[in-house]
């Protein structure tokens, strides 16, 4: 699977941001990592994939999480920075582009979702995957958005099980990072958690460690109409 798989469209207000796109989109490295924080929001072939079969979404993981994370992290910490000049996207990125805010997004979280998406069960299965072939549960999968700025939806219920319960603690070693948009989507869901689960199955206690400015969290009617436009593509 690819990331950006569909039409970037036209809504690029230069022809420096299109340019950027295509560049990392056909950079081998960036390739490479099958970064899950780009495929969960703006790929349509890994969203076909985990709806196919849980073997196959199994087999993406067991790609994704043997790379190089220390040269992957780096990489797409690179092109975090890079996104936000002038020479780049700076300006659909100042104008709060959907796409280019999504790919940033994917960028500055790849350390937390790779960790998360790389996290296995007690059977030695992927969390994840668990979460997405979960048919009794379809709430699951929701918390893995958090750290591209998607709150959980109101009245959604995921299961209260270790894998849950683990993710949502890989994600609070973060949302402490102001410029991360975990800082503000953890402690809504850790809370929305907590009111089913018990209280003290996640913690909703955060320790500000940065006071970079992030990008906005998203409604979570944002999350849904992500689902639906890869439906229907």
């Amino acid at each position: 699977p690819k990331p950006f798989d569909t039409s970037i469209g036209k809504t690029f207000a230069s022809t420096t941001c299109p340019a950027f796109f295509n560049l990392f989109l056909n950079d081998p490295d960036y390739i490479n990592c099958l970064p899950l924080s780009a495929m969960l929001q703006n790929s349509k072939s890994f969203f076909d994939i985990t709806k196919k079969s849980g073997f196959a979404t199994t087999r993406v993981f067991d790609v994704a999480c043997s790379v190089d994370y220390e040269k992957c992290a780096a990489k797409m910490e690179y092109y975090g920075r890079e996104i936000k000049t002038p020479e780049r996207c700076g300006t659909e990125f100042g104008r709060k582009n959907l796409l280019v805010i999504q790919a940033y997004a994917s960028f500055i979280s790849y350390p937390s979702l790779f960790k998360a998406g790389c996290l296995k069960s007690d059977s030695g299965s992927y969390c994840y995957v668990d979460a997405v072939t979960n048919v009794t549960s379809p709430d699951d999968p929701h918390i893995y958005f958090l750290p591209l700025g998607l709150r959980l939806p109101g009245g959604s219920r995921p299961t209260c099980s270790s894998c849950t319960q683990e993710t949502m603690t890989i994600f609070h070693q973060y949302a402490g990072n102001a410029s991360l948009p975990l800082s503000e989507t953890y402690v809504p869901a850790a809370q929305q958690l907590n009111m089913a689960c018990g209280p003290q199955f996640v913690n909703t206690s955060v320790t500000p460690t940065s006071n970079a400015a992030t990008i906005p969290a998203l409604p979570s009617t944002t999350l849904l109409i992500t689902v639906a436009a890869l439906l229907i593509m």
